[in-house]
């Protein structure tokens, strides 16, 4: 029962939900991961020692399919 961070994807200028950016996506999701876990302290009250261990990038898309559209 980790914790985690969600982060708005169009706070980085260029970067999209895209496989062309995965490299970029992966650097800047654990830059944040690793901020967060700086500045956020959490405790689990049952797992001692557990704390964020996941960040999801989200922001728009031209996906129909997709839960998140652009307006």
């Amino acid at each position: 029962m980790p914790f985690y961070v969600i982060a708005d994807v169009r706070q980085f200028r260029g970067l999209e939900l895209i496989l062309g950016h995965g490299r970029e996506i992966t650097r800047i999701s654990s830059m944040i991961r690793e901020a967060a876990i700086e500045q956020l302290p959490v405790a689990h009250p049952e797992y001692p020692g557990v704390g964020i261990a996941v960040l999801q990038l989200s922001g728009p898309t031209e996906d129909p399919n997709a839960d998140w559209k652009k307006w």
